[in-house]
């Protein structure tokens, strides 16, 4: 019963990966994404990938490793 709900949240978070969200908000990673395509996607430019690095410190340890199916917050670019 657990694996089976595990398995729905997995295809769930896969169904969502790489749609555009409206700031603030929480993005989930698709494959092939980068923090720059992120902030270029979300704020128009890639050089704010930093403010997405600075509010997800706690999940993304390496900006440049980033995985799928990962959900990260994507600030307001104020």
């Amino acid at each position: 019963r657990a694996g089976r709900q595990a398995l729905e949240q997995a295809r769930a978070a896969l169904h969502l990966a790489g749609r555009r969200i409206r700031p603030p908000g929480h993005y989930t990673i698709a494959s092939g994404d980068t923090l720059w395509r992120i902030s270029r996607r979300h704020y128009r430019v890639g050089w704010l990938y930093w403010r997405l690095y600075r509010a997800n410190r706690s999940i993304i340890r390496n900006p440049d490793l980033i995985y799928p199916c990962q959900r990260i917050f994507i600030p307001a670019r104020r």
